[in-house]
């Protein structure tokens, strides 16, 4: 009986054993959250400082916003505003780092509060050729410069009194109502997690990693 491994033998004890484990869990990730030496500087991930982070959470930046091209090109014959080597960083660190140790919180307005539990990253444009993502094509220049993502997701309205007004939608209230899909193709990612805890315990970073990589992968 697996209960035996946590010190109950009884099967009408699988609260308390459901408890005694949740505490475990709360109780290492507490402590892996607390010592330096396993936890990475979130001033680490993008590595360009405090501004841009707040920025890219905010939808802005190259790494929001770039799209390939041929046309304004550094080196002859090689195409520039590619992902894969400008934010080439944020696949070293999801393939490695992510993997093995937890990452410091954010410290953006967006992520300031997580009260009801649930965060969601969302795209409105497709920048990654021919990945049955979207409609974006190559050449990127004539066939990608205002390509749509995906749709999985139905806009209905967006509150801006729940915004950062002043690095985000620059609206301090009001709303925006999309009725019969006047949204355009939305694509989300999303996550929500039960204990109130698990915030505090960097585990919920989990959803800031995966927009980055997505952006890396997808976009």
């Amino acid at each position: 009986m697996p209960f035996l491994l946590i010190g109950y033998s009884d099967a009408s004890q699988e609260g308390e054993a459901r408890e005694t484990v949740k505490q475990l869990c709360k109780t290492a990730m507490d402590l892996a959250a607390s010592d330096p030496g396993k936890v990475v500087d979130w001033e680490d991930i993008s590595d360009y400082g405090p501004n841009f982070d707040q920025s890219y959470f905010d939808g802005k930046t190259f790494w929001n916003e770039e799209v390939q091209t041929d046309i304004d090109t550094i080196v002859p014959g090689l195409a520039s505003n590619r992902l894969d080597i400008d934010a080439e960083r944020i696949d070293d660190l999801y393939e490695t780092v992510a993997e093995r140790v937890p990452f410091a919180w954010p410290k953006v307005t967006n992520l300031e509060n997580c009260e009801i539990r649930a965060a969601m990253c969302c795209w409105v444009s497709d920048r990654q050729a021919n990945d049955d993502n979207g409609n974006c094509k190559t050449p990127y220049d004539t066939s990608c410069a205002d390509a749509d993502p995906s749709a999985n997701t139905e806009l209905c309205a967006v509150d801006y009194a729940k915004s950062d007004a002043t690095s985000s939608s620059y609206v301090d209230d009001g709303i925006s109502l999309f009725p019969y899909n006047d949204e355009g193709p939305v694509h989300c990612h999303g996550m929500a997690w039960r204990y109130v805890y698990i915030c505090t315990s960097q585990q919920f970073l989990i959803c800031c990693i995966s927009s980055l990589h997505l952006v890396f992968t997808e976009s």
